[in-house]
């Protein structure tokens, strides 16, 4: 929830307060009322995960469905509430803007939230590898075979989260080129520069994170696990940066 919270601080510093009706559409507000409710939900299944049959004793080699099956629904529920989050956050219940059809723009900001949500759950599985590193010492996390299946497991998580985004802007930008030869229009690129930067950026940090499907005992090394994370950093500061036209 720090985004919509940190949106609906910066609406809340403007020099004139808004309406509360016009408040509670904007879409910091709304993403806001799903998500804590989703973040809450994953909290208490954190605190009733600690009542699970305990992994460690060699007895137990599977879990029973009615062990998992309350668990399993509220992480359902909690992913359907922060898939509302984001489709909220893209703007939905705002006016589309002048001459575009209200379907399209619906179409359009589904899109977005999406790719939203896929971004989000690559950063979930980026932040489960940092905690498996943490907890690297502890049982059952010592046990080399325990250790690999959670590693890949969450490398997983992070490595598709961005592939939406990278395929459709890259698909998006190869049409563009071809329709440009195709026409002996010049392509110019420069307006497709920081959207560029910002692929490239999550590719990196994409192959970064796969290294651990490859190798997992790699995730063992913070420095390794940072690398990506410095991609990421860089990409948030990518839009701030006005690059000059040569």
């Amino acid at each position: 929830p720090q985004v919509p919270l940190m949106l609906l601080l910066e609406t809340l510093r403007q020099p004139q307060m808004p309406p509360l009706a016009d408040l509670l559409v904007q879409p910091a507000s709304v993403a806001l009322l799903a998500w804590l409710p989703a973040t809450l939900l994953l909290w208490g299944l954190l605190r009733a995960s600690r009542h699970w049959p305990d992994a460690t004793d060699p007895a137990i080699t599977a879990y029973r469905t009615t062990d998992l099956r309350l668990t399993l629904w509220g992480c359902l529920l909690a992913l359907l509430l922060f898939l509302l989050g984001s489709l909220l956050s893209t703007g939905l219940l705002l006016e589309p803007p002048q001459g575009m059809e209200r379907s399209n723009f619906i179409l359009l900001q589904i899109r977005q939230a999406l790719h939203l949500l896929f971004r989000y759950l690559s950063l979930a599985g980026g932040a489960a590898l940092l905690w498996l590193w943490y907890l690297r010492h502890r049982a059952p996390l010592t046990d080399e075979r325990a250790f690999t299946l959670a590693v890949r497991w969450c490398a997983v998580w992070a490595v598709v989260g961005y592939l939406p985004s990278i395929i459709d802007f890259w698909s998006t930008l190869l049409a563009a080129l071809l329709r440009s030869l195709h026409s002996g229009v010049p392509f110019d690129i420069m307006p497709q520069m920081n959207a560029l930067i910002l692929s490239v950026l999550a590719a990196l940090a994409i192959i970064s994170w796969s290294v651990f499907l490859y190798r997992p005992r790699k995730a063992r090394s913070l420095v390794l696990q940072l690398l990506p994370w410095c991609f990421l950093f860089i990409r948030m500061a990518v839009p701030l940066t006005q690059l000059p036209r040569p």
